[in-house]
């Protein structure tokens, strides 16, 4: 453990020690509910498609359609967990056993945690020591070592046995940018969105006056969207971060001296958003940044609503954010006898590592919650309809030909989950029929884009 959360396990352990016991007995309720908090948000993509649908659709039906994970009570976190079967799935998806978690008596701690924070009881030597013996069985079972791993700044909390590798943008993920097929794929989708970017960004900026802006651009990879859409003289000095190192160095091969593009490596939720933006103002002695844009970005992140916090500290008074998401939901087609289109989403919500693929519906309110009030959305719409068999086939490799790739490199690493076989047989099946149906000129398909922007006041 480090030092941090060792003084706070310390602390406890020594109140109790000397007779104090309500102290640590809110101590212990509170690394328990930030344990419970934190499990859900980081384990929610390891669990499978069903599992992780029946959970989400507890998470709305508790909060009310109002209120989200971080808004939840420690009972609302109890009744989330107890409803929907969160503890569960999670053991079976991670293959972590229980243990003393299912002898804890969730009820009856959440209602001595009330009765200690609103003032209605000190504690008593017993649940005092009841209570930290369920903070030390909940930091076993998680696998929580340090205090890192009850924050948002925390790496998953996925067994070694099941680690995967990162993302370009933080988490513990199956999708690969830097893999060959990948960049080809994200570089056809930016040509195909371009139009509806370089709409989004003059709406975005049609009240930033007239001088130059200063631009960053979160979640980079190569730097082929960041230079395409910030080409034009609006735009003086244009950073672009990325996690991934080798994207960066990329990005910044392909630059002329003296270009007004910059861009560097840094973990957006570890801090780094901050430190890279500081360093950039002072090295083009520049005062505020005046427009960051993000697109399909977000969903790769743990914690978005905590880096659209950051972004607003880091705007300049008049400053925008400019968001780009997509949503599997916005998918549909017709004739779809097979029903493939809903069951490959299906199985790619499934797959393990797969990001949020319904974050596009979330962005206005994830802009809302980090403090942003002047919000305005924007769609576009791209369907088959009156395109070449060619653009057909464009658009089925852009939005689907991809998706088996999850599955297969889960595939490589379990060869004996015989249920993960049969789903990459019937992905890939699917595929093909899609594909083939995408040929046809009466076949009609359709999804969105979606994006929003918005001002700090």
């Amino acid at each position: 453990m480090n030092q941090t959360l060792e003084s706070r396990i310390d602390f406890i352990r020594a109140q109790i020690k000397s007779g104090e016991y309500t102290s640590p007995s809110r101590e212990c309720t509170v690394i328990i509910e930030t344990s419970f908090r934190e499990l859900y948000r980081r384990s929610i993509g390891l669990l499978t498609g069903p599992d992780r649908i029946k959970v989400n659709q507890t998470e709305i039906q508790i909060g009310g359609g109002t209120k989200t994970l971080d808004d939840f009570t420690m009972g609302q976190l109890v009744a989330l967990y107890r409803n929907s079967g969160f503890l569960k799935s999670w053991s079976t998806a991670t293959g972590n056993e229980l243990r003393g978690i299912t002898m804890i008596n969730l009820d009856e701690m959440v209602r001595l945690r009330n009765s200690l924070h609103h003032g209605l009881q000190e504690a008593t030597r017993n649940e005092a020591e009841l209570l930290f013996q369920c903070v030390q069985s909940i930091l076993e079972t998680f696998g929580i070592l340090s205090l890192e791993a009850v924050t948002a700044d925390a790496p998953p909390l996925v067994p070694p046995a099941k680690s995967r590798e990162k993302s370009s943008v933080g988490e513990a993920s199956a999708y690969l940018p830097n893999r060959a097929p990948e960049v080809n794929r994200l570089h056809l989708q930016a040509r195909n969105i371009e139009p509806f970017d370089i709409a989004l960004l003059a709406a975005a900026t049609k009240d930033s006056g007239s001088g130059p802006l200063v631009v960053v651009d979160l979640g980079s990879a190569d730097g082929y969207v960041t230079k395409s859409r910030f080409a034009a003289d609006t735009y003086s000095h244009v950073l672009g971060i990325d996690r991934n190192p080798q994207m960066v160095h990329e990005a910044n091969a392909s630059l002329q001296p003296g270009s007004k593009f910059t861009f560097v490596h840094a973990d957006l939720e570890d801090g780094g958003l901050e430190t890279a933006i500081e360093t950039f103002l002072a090295e083009n002695n520049l005062h505020s940044v005046d427009l960051i844009f993000s697109a399909l970005t977000l969903h790769h992140l743990a914690n978005p609503i905590k880096l659209l916090r950051a972004c607003r500290y880091v705007l300049g008074d008049a400053g925008v954010v400019v968001l780009r998401g997509s949503d599997d939901g916005s998918k549909i087609a017709w004739p779809d006898l097979e029903n493939n289109v809903a069951r490959i989403i299906e199985l790619t919500l499934g797959s393990s590592g797969v990001s949020d693929r319904l974050n596009g519906r979330k962005l206005y309110t994830q802009l809302y919650r980090a403090g942003f009030r002047s919000i305005d959305t924007m769609h576009d719409v791209q369907d088959t309809a009156g395109r070449s068999p060619r653009e057909r086939g464009l658009m089925f490799q852009d939005s689907f030909a991809y998706r088996a790739d999850y599955m297969a490199r889960r595939a490589e690493n379990e060869p004996g989950n015989v249920q993960l076989a049969r789903d990459l047989a019937e992905m890939r099946e699917r595929l093909d029929e899609l594909e083939f149906d995408f040929e046809a000129e009466s076949f009609y398909y359709s999804e969105m884009a979606y994006a929003a922007f918005a001002r700090i006041s």
